[in-house]
C-alpha cells in the first residue's frame, strides 16, 4: 500500500480490523464496535449496544500518510495523566512500515507499569496488518469471547507449551496473524497463560517449564523424533481456517517459519502445512467454497 493509503486503512477501516475481546475493549460485556474521528480533536471512542459509549482519547495530530497522534485513557489506567499513542507510516521497500508508539508510561504508578507490561498493542498491530495484507477477516462480524462467559468459548481449545512462551505469542502474531486478548507473566517474567485469537478460535499458550523441550530442540537428540520429523505431515498440530491462505503463506515464510508444504488445492480446501518457531506444527487452510 502507499502510506496515505495504508494510513486511511487504519484509521477508516479500523472498526474492520479492531480486534474483539476483554483486552482489546473497556467494556466488553456493552461494546460492540469502535470509531475514529477525522482530524485533530476527533474521538476514539469505543461504541456501546445502547447507543452510548466510551472515549478512549482524542486526535492530537493527524497527518495523512505520516503519522497520528492520540491521547490515551483506559478504565484499568488512572484517569490522570493521560498516555499518547503515535503511529507513524514510513515508505520502505517492501511497502509501509506501520509503527506505534505507547508513551508517557513514566508518569503513571509502578503498579500500571506491572499490569501492562509487554501485552497490550503487538496483537493490535497484527490485527491491523492482518487486514492491511488482507489475511483477517471483518472482525465486526466476530463476537467478543468473554472470559466470563464459557459458553462463549469454543468447544475445543488446543494448549501448547513453548520454551519461550513470550516470544512465542509475539512471533505467532506477526507470522501467522494471531491476535492476542490474554497475557499473564509469572515472578520471573515467563509467561504463566496466554490466549490468542486463531480465526474463529482460539489458542491457549504457556512457557517458562524448565524441563520441557520443544519439538525442534527435542528431534536433535532423539533419533526416534528426528525421523518422523522428516515427513511434512501435521503428526501432531493445529489445523486453522483462514481466508486468504496464499497471503497467509507468504507473511508467515516472510517471518522465517519452516514451511513443511506450499499451498496446494485438495477436494476438502487449499492448504499449506509450517512449523512455528519452536517445531510445532500447523496446517493452514481455505475450506473449499470459503
Amino acid at each position: 500500500m502507499h502510506r496515505r493509503t495504508d494510513q486511511e486503512a487504519f484509521t477508516r477501516d479500523i472498526d474492520v480490523w479492531y480486534p474483539r475481546g476483554p483486552h482489546s475493549f473497556n467494556y466488553p460485556d456493552r461494546a460492540v464496535g469502535v470509531t475514529l474521528e477525522p482530524g485533530v480533536g476527533g474521538r476514539w471512542r469505543e461504541v456501546w449496544r445502547d447507543g452510548d459509549g466510551y472515549e478512549m482519547g482524542r486526535v492530537l495530530a493527524w497527518e495523512p500518510g505520516s503519522r497520528l497522534l492520540l491521547s490515551y485513557r483506559s478504565r484499568y489506567l488512572p484517569e490522570d495523566p493521560l498516555t499518547e499513542i503515535e503511529v507513524r507510516f514510513e515508505a520502505v521497500p517492501e511497502g509501509t512500515r506501520v509503527t506505534l508508539e505507547h508513551r508517557g508510561w513514566e508518569l503513571l504508578p509502578p503498579e500500571a507499569l506491572r499490569e501492562w507490561s509487554r501485552r497490550a498493542w503487538r496483537g493490535f498491530m497484527a490485527a491491523f496488518a492482518g487486514h492491511a495484507d488482507g489475511t483477517a477477516p471483518d472482525k465486526r462480524k466476530e463476537t467478543p469471547m468473554r472470559q466470563d462467559d464459557p459458553a462463549a468459548r469454543p468447544g475445543v481449545i488446543p494448549m501448547l507449551h513453548y520454551e519461550d512462551g513470550v516470544a512465542a505469542m509475539d512471533w505467532l502474531a506477526e507470522a501467522f496473524g494471531f491476535v492476542e486478548r490474554t497475557r499473564w507473566l509469572g515472578d520471573d517474567g515467563s509467561l504463566a497463560h496466554g490466549e490468542m485469537v486463531a480465526g474463529d478460535g482460539l489458542i491457549m499458550i504457556a512457557g517458562g517449564l524448565p524441563a520441557y523441550e520443544s519439538p525442534r530442540r527435542h528431534r536433535e537428540h532423539c533419533p526416534a523424533a528426528a525421523a518422523w520429523s522428516q515427513v511434512p505431515w501435521v503428526i501432531n498440530g493445529v489445523l486453522v481456517h483462514v481466508r486468504d491462505v496464499d497471503a497467509h503463506y507468504e507473511r508467515a515464510k516472510q517471518a522465517g517459519a519452516r514451511i513443511l508444504s506450499p499451498p496446494e488445492d485438495k477436494p476438502y480446501g487449499r492448504g499449506y502445512r509450517v512449523e512455528d518457531l519452536e517445531g510445532h506444527r500447523w496446517m493452514f487452510q481455505t475450506p473449499a467454497g470459503g
